[in-house]
Protein backbone atom coordinates (compact mmCIF):
# COMPACT_ATOMS: atom_id res chain seq x y z
CA UNK A 1 0.00 0.00 0.00
CA UNK A 2 1.56 3.09 -1.11
CA UNK A 3 1.77 6.56 1.39
CA UNK A 4 -0.88 7.96 -0.25
CA UNK A 5 -3.66 4.81 -0.04
CA UNK A 6 -2.85 4.88 3.65
CA UNK A 7 -3.68 8.16 3.65
CA UNK A 8 -6.85 7.60 2.84
CA UNK A 9 -7.21 4.65 5.06
CA UNK A 10 -6.02 6.28 8.13
CA UNK A 11 -8.33 9.39 6.89
CA UNK A 12 -11.53 7.34 6.62
CA UNK A 13 -11.09 5.30 10.14
CA UNK A 14 -11.21 8.65 11.61
CA UNK A 15 -14.00 9.66 9.61
CA UNK A 16 -16.01 6.93 10.40
CA UNK A 17 -15.23 6.99 14.39
CA UNK A 18 -16.51 10.87 14.27
CA UNK A 19 -19.56 9.52 12.09
CA UNK A 20 -21.26 8.86 14.98
CA UNK A 21 -23.19 11.99 16.88
CA UNK A 22 -22.38 10.97 20.52
CA UNK A 23 -18.68 10.44 19.33
CA UNK A 24 -18.40 13.80 18.36
CA UNK A 25 -20.09 15.14 21.14
CA UNK A 26 -17.02 13.80 23.10
CA UNK A 27 -14.61 15.16 20.71
CA UNK A 28 -16.32 18.69 20.61
CA UNK A 29 -16.40 18.35 24.79
CA UNK A 30 -12.50 17.61 24.24
CA UNK A 31 -11.39 20.18 22.54
CA UNK A 32 -12.53 22.44 25.48
CA UNK A 33 -9.74 20.48 27.72
CA UNK A 34 -8.90 17.32 29.43
CA UNK A 35 -11.83 15.52 31.22
CA UNK A 36 -12.63 12.23 32.70
CA UNK A 37 -14.69 9.80 31.75
CA UNK A 38 -17.21 10.72 34.54
CA UNK A 39 -17.29 14.84 33.48
CA UNK A 40 -18.22 13.55 30.00
CA UNK A 41 -21.18 11.29 30.85
CA UNK A 42 -22.13 14.13 33.02
CA UNK A 43 -21.51 17.01 30.45
CA UNK A 44 -23.50 14.74 27.98
CA UNK A 45 -25.79 13.03 29.82
CA UNK A 46 -24.51 9.86 28.83
CA UNK A 47 -24.25 6.71 30.73
CA UNK A 48 -20.72 5.66 31.72
CA UNK A 49 -20.57 2.25 30.16
CA UNK A 50 -21.80 4.25 26.63
CA UNK A 51 -19.01 6.73 27.13
CA UNK A 52 -16.89 3.86 27.60
CA UNK A 53 -17.97 2.24 24.89
CA UNK A 54 -17.43 5.41 22.26
CA UNK A 55 -14.20 6.63 24.48
CA UNK A 56 -12.90 2.66 22.58
CA UNK A 57 -13.85 3.80 19.34
CA UNK A 58 -12.54 7.37 19.32
CA UNK A 59 -9.38 5.87 20.72
CA UNK A 60 -8.59 3.32 18.29
CA UNK A 61 -8.84 5.88 15.40
CA UNK A 62 -6.02 7.75 17.42
CA UNK A 63 -8.72 10.90 18.27
CA UNK A 64 -8.01 10.58 21.92
CA UNK A 65 -5.90 9.14 24.49
CA UNK A 66 -6.06 7.74 28.32
CA UNK A 67 -3.85 9.41 30.96
CA UNK A 68 -3.51 9.30 34.69
CA UNK A 69 -3.56 12.26 36.84
CA UNK A 70 -0.80 14.06 37.64
CA UNK A 71 -1.25 14.58 41.20
CA UNK A 72 -2.48 10.89 42.21
CA UNK A 73 -2.04 8.73 39.45
CA UNK A 74 -5.31 6.93 40.21
CA UNK A 75 -7.97 9.10 37.84
CA UNK A 76 -8.37 8.89 34.14
CA UNK A 77 -8.51 11.82 31.74
CA UNK A 78 -9.54 11.56 28.38
CA UNK A 79 -6.90 14.38 26.01
CA UNK A 80 -7.94 14.83 22.57
CA UNK A 81 -4.99 14.33 19.76
CA UNK A 82 -4.87 17.28 17.58
CA UNK A 83 -2.42 15.83 15.52
CA UNK A 84 -4.86 13.23 14.37
CA UNK A 85 -7.51 15.86 13.56
CA UNK A 86 -5.10 17.60 11.29
CA UNK A 87 -4.34 13.92 9.51
CA UNK A 88 -8.64 15.01 8.21
CA UNK A 89 -6.74 17.06 5.61
CA UNK A 90 -6.67 15.81 2.41
CA UNK A 91 -3.40 15.92 0.46
CA UNK A 92 -2.26 18.87 -1.51
CA UNK A 93 -4.09 19.14 -4.77
CA UNK A 94 -2.07 18.85 -8.01
CA UNK A 95 -3.38 19.74 -12.11
CA UNK A 96 -4.56 23.52 -12.21
CA UNK A 97 -1.97 25.96 -13.20
CA UNK A 98 -4.22 29.15 -12.49
CA UNK A 99 -7.30 29.37 -10.64
CA UNK A 100 -9.53 32.90 -10.12
CA UNK A 101 -11.92 33.58 -7.21
CA UNK A 102 -14.77 35.77 -8.30
CA UNK A 103 -17.24 37.49 -5.40
CA UNK A 104 -19.24 40.39 -5.76
CA UNK A 105 -16.72 43.38 -3.35
CA UNK A 106 -13.80 41.31 -3.36
CA UNK A 107 -12.88 41.95 0.44
CA UNK A 108 -13.04 39.03 2.33
CA UNK A 109 -14.62 35.78 0.53
CA UNK A 110 -12.39 35.87 -2.49
CA UNK A 111 -8.83 36.78 -1.35
CA UNK A 112 -9.42 33.77 1.61
CA UNK A 113 -10.25 31.53 -1.35
CA UNK A 114 -7.33 32.33 -2.88
CA UNK A 115 -4.84 32.36 -0.10
CA UNK A 116 -5.92 28.92 0.96
CA UNK A 117 -5.73 27.95 -2.82
CA UNK A 118 -2.06 29.53 -2.94
CA UNK A 119 -0.95 27.67 0.23
CA UNK A 120 -2.61 23.99 -0.12
CA UNK A 121 -2.12 23.58 -3.95
CA UNK A 122 0.98 25.73 -4.35
CA UNK A 123 -0.39 27.05 -7.37
CA UNK A 124 -1.12 30.22 -8.60
CA UNK A 125 -4.37 31.71 -7.65
CA UNK A 126 -5.76 35.55 -7.87
CA UNK A 127 -8.78 36.61 -7.33
CA UNK A 128 -11.81 39.58 -8.36
CA UNK A 129 -14.35 41.13 -7.89
CA UNK A 130 -18.05 42.36 -9.77
CA UNK A 131 -17.95 45.30 -7.69
CA UNK A 132 -14.18 45.50 -5.85
CA UNK A 133 -14.24 47.24 -2.47
CA UNK A 134 -11.41 49.76 -1.83
CA UNK A 135 -9.77 47.41 0.80
CA UNK A 136 -9.95 44.13 2.24
CA UNK A 137 -12.45 43.44 5.06
CA UNK A 138 -10.04 44.25 8.86
CA UNK A 139 -11.96 41.04 9.83
CA UNK A 140 -10.40 39.03 6.75
CA UNK A 141 -6.93 39.95 7.43
CA UNK A 142 -8.12 39.07 11.26
CA UNK A 143 -8.61 35.27 9.91
CA UNK A 144 -5.80 35.41 7.69
CA UNK A 145 -2.94 36.07 10.22
CA UNK A 146 -4.85 33.64 12.96
CA UNK A 147 -3.99 30.87 10.01
CA UNK A 148 -0.88 31.90 8.62
CA UNK A 149 -2.62 33.04 5.07
CA UNK A 150 -1.07 35.65 2.83
CA UNK A 151 -3.50 38.55 1.87
CA UNK A 152 -2.62 41.90 0.84
CA UNK A 153 -4.59 44.65 3.16
CA UNK A 154 -5.14 46.60 -0.56
CA UNK A 155 -5.51 43.87 -2.82
CA UNK A 156 -8.73 44.26 -4.16
CA UNK A 157 -9.26 44.08 -7.92
CA UNK A 158 -11.94 44.13 -10.76
CA UNK A 159 -13.28 40.59 -12.47
CA UNK A 160 -12.23 42.46 -16.37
Amino acid sequence: MDIESFSLVERARIHAALGDPARLAIVDALTLGDASPGEIAHTLAMPTNLVAHHVKVLADAGLVVRGRSEGDRRRIYLRLRPAALSALTPPPLAGAHRVVFVCTHNSARSQLAAALWRQRANGDAASAGTRPAPRVHPRALAVAHRHALDLDPAGTAHVD
